[in-house]
C-alpha cells in the first residue's frame, strides 16, 4: 500500500487525486481547458567557462493523442536529447461567493533538469486576488511512498496574476504532478460577463539559481522572465479558460 506524506504541513493518510477530487466536490466547476505538450533538449557537447553544460530546447504543442501514445521508456538511456511530455490543465470553479482559478500539471515522464520551476495564472484586471495562493506538489517514489510537497520558495502577486516558484524534488521518482490554486473577487462596479484564467508553467531546463528563478511578472500572457533568465527556461503557449454568465 501506498504511503502519503505531507512535507511542511499535517499527515494524509488519502492519495494526491483523492485530494483533487475532494476539492472538485466542494467547488462547482464552471469551465477548464486543457493543453499537452513537448519539449525537446538538445544537450551541447560545448561547455561553458564556468563548466557547466549548455541546453538548447523548444517546446511545442501537441494532440492528445500524441501525449497519451507516448512511451517514457523510449528516451530513458538517452544522454544527449531529452523529451518531455507534460499536460496542463486551467479551471474556473464557483466558491460561494468568488470564482476559484486552478492550474495543475502533470509529467507524462520526468525531466532530468530539475530546478526552480514555476506554475501560474494570470487575468485581466476586471478581478483582483482574494486568497492567498495554495499550492501542491505531489510525487512518487520508485518504492512506491508518495508525497505531498506544500513548500514553496517564492510568490509573485501582481494585478493581474499569480505565480509560485518551488524546487522539483530530486531522486529517482516514478510521478510528478503540481497545482496551484487561489480565489478571486470582483475589481470592478459593473457587471462581469466573461471570465478569463491564463495557465502557464515554467520549467528550467538548465540550473538556476533561486535569486535568478524569482525574476519574473505574470499576465494575460503567461509567465514573462527578464533578458537574463528567460533562455534558462522553455516556453509554452498558456492553457487559456474562459467563463461567460453574470457576475
Amino acid at each position: 500500500m501506498k504511503k502519503f506524506v505531507v512535507l511542511f504541513s499535517i499527515l494524509y493518510a488519502i492519495s494526491p487525486l483523492a485530494i483533487f477530487a475532494s476539492q472538485i466536490e466542494e467547488d462547482i466547476l464552471e469551465t477548464f481547458n486543457t493543453k499537452y505538450y513537448k519539449t525537446v533538449t538538445i544537450q551541447s557537447s560545448v561547455q561553458s567557462f564556468s563548466n557547466e553544460t549548455n541546453n538548447n530546447s523548444y517546446t511545442v504543442e501537441i494532440s492528445r493523442d500524441e501525449y497519451e501514445s507516448y512511451n517514457p521508456m523510449i528516451d530513458a538511456n538517452s544522454t544527449t536529447i531529452e523529451t518531455t511530455y507534460k499536460k496542463m490543465t486551467t479551471s474556473i470553479s464557483k466558491v460561494d461567493s468568488h470564482y476559484r482559478y486552478t492550474v495543475t500539471l502533470e509529467w507524462k515522464n520526468i525531466p532530468k533538469v530539475r530546478s526552480y520551476d514555476t506554475i501560474a495564472i494570470g487575468f485581466p484586471s476586471s478581478v483582483k486576488v482574494a486568497t492567498t495562493p495554495i499550492f501542491a506538489e505531489n510525487y512518487c517514489v520508485t518504492n512506491d511512498d508518495c508525497y505531498t510537497s506544500t513548500g514553496y520558495k517564492y510568490s509573485y502577486v501582481g494585478s493581474n496574476g499569480v505565480g509560485v516558484t518551488f524546487q522539483v524534488p530530486t531522486g529517482n521518482l516514478s510521478s510528478l504532478n503540481q497545482k496551484m490554486y487561489f480565489d478571486v473577487e470582483k475589481n470592478t462596479q459593473s457587471t462581469i460577463l466573461r471570465q478569463f484564467a491564463y495557465g502557464d508553467y515554467a520549467h528550467a531546463t538548465s540550473s538556476v539559481t533561486l535569486s535568478d528563478s524569482k525574476k519574473y511578472t505574470v499576465g494575460t500572457t503567461g509567465i514573462v522572465f527578464e533578458s537574463g533568465v528567460i533562455n534558462k527556461y522553455d516556453a509554452i503557449d498558456c492553457a487559456e479558460t474562459t467563463w461567460s454568465g453574470n457576475w
